[in-house]
């Protein structure tokens, strides 16, 4: 069977091993950043569920963190109360 001829300019080019080592590390890094992502969400809303099952606004939890959300709002918010107080503020849920 005859070869396809090659087009200019479509070319492979030979790989360069420091791109590429770079480049797997970084879709590593981007895989278990998603992931993590995912699994933030997950226990977002899960949070969120519960305190709204135990009719609570917020809660202060046993390493002096507070969990606030605000009704009608998805969004949950964290104070530390070990660093002074300051508040992050949370992440968008879609929970309702």
């Amino acid at each position: 069977m005859a070869r396809q001829k090659q087009i200019p300019g479509t070319e492979r080019e030979k790989p360069i091993e420091e791109i590429e080592l770079a480049a797997e590390a970084y879709r590593k890094t981007a895989e278990r950043l998603t992931s993590a992502r995912k699994k933030t969400q997950e226990t977002r809303d899960a949070l969120i569920e519960l305190l709204r099952k135990h009719g609570r606004e917020q809660y202060r939890a046993e390493n002096g963190r507070i969990y606030a959300i605000t009704l009608g709002k998805t969004k949950i918010t964290v104070t530390d109360t070990n660093d002074g107080g300051e508040g992050d503020e949370g992440d968008e849920a879609d929970v309702d």
